[in-house]
């Protein structure tokens, strides 16, 4: 994997600019790459090859990680079926021996063996006998001799990703050195495997199958327990590939030694931070305090809490009783609003707004874009429709697959697509009606699952809808108060949300200020919740069974009354205080992008126990979260809020649904950098069907007062402006006509 470049010539240079530039190469032609000068030429291929470099090796560490969990979920089902086969032939069985041991029980020591089977079938006790004899050696060997079945397919990749530039921390050497073992056996150096090898992997219940019947090493237990142990070495940082981007040491992610200690006074006083954390503390104790007290005192009164025998329980608020007024508003809005084809909807609000001089082409393409706008929006349509360019050239006259698929190549990319995204945020924000929804200063995040028809590394099964062979990935967006989505990933649905959340929010570039951020209960962990105190957040998320979640004390000596259940451990401030510069390290690199926050978050999350920093940030978030936790049960509009917030993004998801049709809403590739460009072109979609939904309520909701209708905006603001079923997703497509006025409502 080694491609000769010194790290030390990109010494000083922003990661992202390297996948800036090192991706924009992939754009170009060769003939565009040869008209550079040689110094500009040479530094961009230098930046592809680091860049693709660093993609191959973390696409490595993915797959190898993706093969075990495939194979472990597909030995798990083999195995649980093979369980319940012997479990129901031993139910029919245990009579029978049962029997047997009565009748053998009742012989006197001078009776004859045969007298038993005068009572029971000689054939029917030894079928039982063989089935209690495979139901134990399935128990205790059966899921590994499964794995042991699965070892050839194994091998075809396993030695050949053993030869990657592995290193370990300290507390991690012994996996270098089986490493070493490995790659000796699998070359043939080693003919068997010593018996001294490190076995300090090998999992407990894999003990019995570690060695053969003459004494030696059973290869398949231990390189498939090997196998394993470095998926989880990796995913903690114990492991790492320094010539990746994602499986790198820790602290090669963040600031590094030298870097931090020369900047760090000056990183803290840009964006805030301060390395000193008692003052910081004081206020988190006093916080803390603060609304215990009030919580405790006020459960008499609050009828959002129950507490009956020592046990508290949480009840459900009731509905909102402007909800009947709201909906004859939905209504009659929704009556008002005049039917619309996708396209022309996109074509008047690109006249409305011009978000299509950010679908710049890249660098050295000739022709005016305007020239091109019809292609252009007719391969928005086709990516954000699931469509594709073929059966949109099929369903529109006088554009062709071809100039469809060179459009898509040379201006839908992932930075134009978002800047595109960002001019349809920030027009719909400006609108003087949208102020009834909010100020951007609110969001949620929220994914939403579609199948994959060909194989993807990203992709993943999801048994709770698609069944378990059925892959499917997640598209994780973030929406503001104003029901715009303001960022776009494709995540794998086999990893948890939370991991994903800050993305979104660090990498915003719209005028939206999201200052609250809320999320369900699969979208928060301990870690995001400090991490979102240290960058600035109000992580206010929606959490299932609060009467399940702990509460942490700062001292454990005080007690909380009736609130008492709920507290079931204590912060370690201490360890809190001796990790905060560590801490404020890393916040401060997620806050200058220095790495994206998902890396960070997968790391610290998966970290060993004996990592301090992890610990500290575990300690801090749960300082935080109970605070939250004990304003939450206390503040009905707070609780409300959070609600309100979640459901702008259930109705997002609505036109998702509606506008992603083709194909019943399935990828059929399984690129993951095709997935994301449908993906970020739904999201335009929808983005302009809420802009024009948002100009026309203005224009329906200034009529109706005109006419003497009461329309508070209170009762406005509960009409969502993502209305989707007077837009027209489907049929014949008509691009021909250039920029349009705006439908006006008669």
């Amino acid at each position: 994997m080694a491609i000769q470049i010194s790290r030390e010539f990109f010494a000083g240079i922003h990661p992202g600019l390297i996948k800036k530039l090192g991706t924009a190469v992939k754009s170009y032609d060769a003939w565009r790459i040869r008209r550079f000068d040689d110094a500009k030429r040479y530094a961009l291929a230098s930046c592809y090859l680091v860049e693709t470099q660093q993609s191959v090796v973390d696409n490595l560490g993915d797959m190898h990680a993706q093969f075990l969990t495939d194979m472990e979920r597909k030995t798990k089902n083999i195995y649980e079926h093979a369980h319940r086969k012997l479990r129901k032939r031993l139910r029919l069985g245990i009579p029978t021996l049962e029997a047997f041991a009565i009748t053998a029980l009742a012989l006197e020591k001078h009776e004859h063996i045969d007298m038993l089977y005068r009572e029971n079938d000689r054939e029917r006790v030894e079928s039982a006998v063989e089935d209690s004899k495979a139901f134990r050696r399935l128990e205790g060997r059966g899921y590994v001799e499964i794995l042991h079945g699965k070892y050839p397919n194994f091998k075809r990749y396993f030695p050949l990703f053993l030869e990657l530039e592995f290193q370990a921390v300290k507390g991690a050497r012994y996996l270098i050195e089986a490493i070493e073992i490995a790659r000796k056996f699998n070359s043939g150096v080693l003919k068997k495997l010593p018996t001294d090898i490190p076995t300090r992997f090998i999992p407990k219940r894999w003990k019995k199958m570690l060695h053969t019947q003459d004494g030696c090493i059973n290869p398949r237990t231990w390189e498939l327990a090997l196998a394993l142990a470095m998926r989880e070495a990796l995913k903690s940082g114990d492991l790492f590939l320094p010539a990746g981007r994602h499986y790198v040491s820790f602290w090669n992610l963040v600031y590094d030694d030298q870097k931090w200690a020369a900047e760090k006074t000056k990183v803290c006083a840009d964006q805030g931070f301060s390395l000193d954390p008692g003052h910081i503390l004081k206020h988190l104790a006093d916080e803390f305090g603060r609304t215990a007290t009030t919580a405790v005192s006020g459960v008499g009164r609050n009828s959002f809490i129950k507490v009956k025998n020592g046990k508290v329980r949480f009840s459900k608020d009731k509905a909102d009783g402007k909800q009947g007024e709201v909906k004859k508003l939905r209504q009659l809005i929704e009556a008002s609003l005049p039917k619309i084809r996708i396209e022309h909807l996109l074509m008047e609000v690109e006249a409305l707004c011009g978000f299509s001089t950010e679908l710049r082409p890249v660098e050295g393409s000739s022709g005016d874009i305007t020239e091109k706008l019809p292609v252009l929006l007719a391969a928005i349509v086709a990516h954000g429709t699931n469509l594709g360019v073929l059966t949109m050239a099929d369903s529109t006259a006088k554009i062709t697959v071809d100039m469809l698929r060179n459009i898509s190549n040379a201006c839908l990319r992932q930075e134009t697509l978002k800047a595109a995204n960002t001019v349809l945020v920030n027009y719909q924000k400006n609108l003087e009606v949208s102020s009834v929804w909010g100020h951007g200063h609110a969001s949620s995040s929220d994914g939403q699952r579609f199948g994959v028809s060909q194989s993807s590394l990203i992709a993943s099964v999801y048994p709770r809808y698609f069944g378990y062979y059925d892959r499917v990935v997640t598209v994780y967006t973030h929406v503001s108060d104003l029901l715009s989505v303001f960022n776009t990933q494709v995540i794998s649905c086999g990893q948890r949300e939370a991991l994903y959340v800050l993305n979104g929010l660090l990498e915003n570039d719209s005028e939206l200020s999201p200052c609250w951020h809320h999320t369900d209960t699969g979208g928060y962990t301990d870690h995001l919740f400090a991490l979102c105190f240290l960058l600035g957040f109000s992580f206010m998320p929606r959490i299932k069974s609060l009467h399940k979640r702990r509460l942490y004390k700062i001292n454990p000596n005080l007690h909380y009354g009736p609130l008492e259940p709920l507290f079931r451990g204590t912060v370690n401030i201490e360890l809190i205080r001796e990790q905060w510069e560590s801490l404020i390290r890393v916040a401060a690199s997620l806050k200058n992008r220095i790495v994206t926050a998902d890396v960070i978050v997968k790391r610290l999350v998966n970290s060993s126990p004996a990592d301090r920093l992890s610990r500290a940030l575990t300690e801090l978030g749960r300082l935080v979260k109970t605070v939250y936790i004990l304003s939450y049960i206390q503040d009905e509009e707070m609780r409300r809020q959070v609600q309100k917030q979640l459901n702008r993004g259930e109705h997002r998801q609505g036109v998702a649904r509606h506008v992603f049709f083709a194909d019943q809403g399935e990828f059929r590739s399984g690129d993951l950098a095709e997935i994301m460009n449908k993906a970020s072109c739904l999201s335009l979609l929808s983005n302009a069907i809420l802009v024009w939904n948002t100009v026309h309520i203005s224009e329906i909701v200034t009529r109706l007062r005109e006419r003497s209708h009461t329309i508070p905006d209170k009762h406005l603001a509960g009409v969502s402006p993502m209305l989707h079923k007077h837009v027209i997703v489907n049929g014949t497509y008509d691009f021909t006509g250039g920029r349009q006025k705006p439908t006006r409502i008669r």
